[in-house]
């Protein structure tokens, strides 16, 4: 299982849209994109500091996280998205055969 954590910052008009309408609006784009994509959101955080949100992504493949980030960027929401690759403990650190 592949997990990616998203962050970025929104455009000042998507921030009024999240004002007036319904600040749940970003957590549906990116939920249908990542379900479009075959990936789940699993976490979602608004956040008071240098980001505006971070999400938590998973998925059987790299390539559909990676996808799913190029999506959201194309809508013209975010000054900014970033996506880094998370691993388990595990993960980064295999038991190697003694």
């Amino acid at each position: 299982m592949s997990a990616l954590l998203l962050f970025g910052k929104f455009t000042p008009e998507f921030w009024a849209r999240l004002k007036n309408e319904d600040p749940q609006v970003t957590v549906t784009e990116i939920r249908r994109d990542a379900e479009a994509m075959g990936c789940r959101l699993t976490q979602f955080f608004f956040a008071l500091d240098e980001f505006d949100f971070y999400a938590i992504l998973e998925s059987e493949s790299a390539k559909a996280l990676s996808a799913v980030r190029h999506q959201l960027m194309s809508r013209g929401s975010y000054l900014r998205l970033h996506g880094d690759a998370l691993a388990t403990y595990a993960e980064t650190f295999p038991i190697s055969p003694t």
